[in-house]
């Protein structure tokens, strides 16, 4: 009897495991550690009929080789998700703090222990501005088409030094330039005196292409253009409106400006990482 009460078991496990499918996410959710934060997981049901779950979730923190669980983190879930339907479900966590962005996973499992799914994460510390802080100390950095001083706001309350750029004599004196384009086709001047700027001066320059809709979220894009001594950076899917809040911007535009600003043998470790994200 015990013999076939554990094959009934394992049945029926399989037959949960073969209903429910955990979607993969177009891209990794980022957030900041040690402050709350939801996280939210996409799970469908092939299956004609509904699907009650009860769910052991744990946290895990990841390295370059092996994934270490979170002492004392655990949640449990019961999940309910109808016939031939996907149900969005939310976890709300506070992540451990981290001195710089990294990777951690929640697994989903039954309450007899198999995996059934997971979620992959990445952690932030707040203060993802500090290169940008250091850079600026030596010079400030140049921003040109922030008409609405998105940017400039944002950067001067982190505590980076900045300078709007207007004109060429501007740029010549900037270490590295940030550029915002409205995507409206109303800044080929200031393209042009961007080239111009990294390839006479070896100048670093970041172009933030924004979507002419805020409806939409572009797909990030990266292009790099070396011009001389100098480089232009090419950079979409970075919304300025939720920047001082999206810590996976902040990690975007920190990481465009190391990209502008690498030796060339660097620049494919630091294209991996934006593409990760």
């Amino acid at each position: 009897m015990r013999i076939a009460a554990a094959i009934l078991l394992l049945l029926g496990q399989s037959i949960i495991q073969a209903a429910l499918v955990w979607e993969p996410v177009t891209q990794t959710q980022v957030v900041f550690v040690d402050r709350p934060a939801a996280v939210y997981q996409d799970i469908r049901n092939d299956e004609d009929r509904a699907v009650t779950e009860s769910l052991r979730l744990k946290l895990l923190q990841s390295t370059s080789s092996t994934a270490a669980p979170i002492p004392g983190w655990e949640q449990k879930k019961q999940l309910v998700v109808p016939a031939k339907q996907t149900i969005k479900t939310t976890v709300e966590l506070t992540l451990p703090k981290v001195t710089s962005p990294t990777r951690f996973r929640i697994t989903w499992s039954s309450e007899v222990g198999a995996l059934l799914g997971d979620t992959e994460i990445i952690g932030c510390p707040a203060d993802l501005f500090a290169p940008l802080r250091k850079l600026s100390s030596r010079e400030p950095v140049g921003i040109a088409g922030d008409s609405d001083n998105r940017l400039a706001t944002l950067l001067r309350s982190q505590g980076c030094q900045v300078r709007e750029v207007r004109n060429w004599e501007d740029m010549k004196s900037n270490m590295a330039l940030l550029v915002n384009v409205s995507g409206k086709g109303k800044d080929d001047d200031l393209s042009r005196l961007a080239a111009q700027y990294a390839k006479e001066w070896g100048g670093k320059v970041v172009w933030l292409v924004e979507s002419d809709s805020r409806s939409l979220t572009p797909e990030p894009a990266v292009c790099v253009f070396p011009h001389g001594q100098g480089t232009l950076v090419v950079g979409t899917g970075i919304g300025l409106s939720d920047l001082s809040q999206n810590p996976l911007s902040q990690l975007r535009l920190v990481w465009l400006v190391e990209l502008a600003r690498s030796s060339e043998e660097n620049r494919l470790m630091l294209l991996g990482r934006l593409m990760n994200l």
